[in-house]
């Protein structure tokens, strides 16, 4: 998985949880998919030299998958890229 390989290269190491997310079409239909929750811990110090690539890898994965954005969680605040 390249994500996981991302952080391992990162940060030495991942935890991943396989989840269903949830949304709803303009239509009103309910859509489920599968999705996986990918953690990875860092000293703040650590964390901010990476964050250029972190962006930059969101970013093109933002673009591969089609999203209209994707949310990563820091010191328990929530970014969007």
């Amino acid at each position: 998985m390249e994500t996981v390989r991302f952080l391992n290269r990162e940060f030495k190491g991942t935890t991943r949880v396989r989840t269903v997310g949830s949304y709803t079409t303009k239509s009103g239909k309910v859509i489920n998919e599968t999705g996986a929750r990918i953690e990875s811990f860092a000293f703040t110090r650590v964390y901010r030299r990476a964050s250029p690539s972190i962006r930059k890898f969101l970013k093109e994965k933002k673009k591969k998958w089609k999203q209209e954005s994707i949310g990563y969680e820091f010191e328990e605040t929530l970014y969007f890229v």
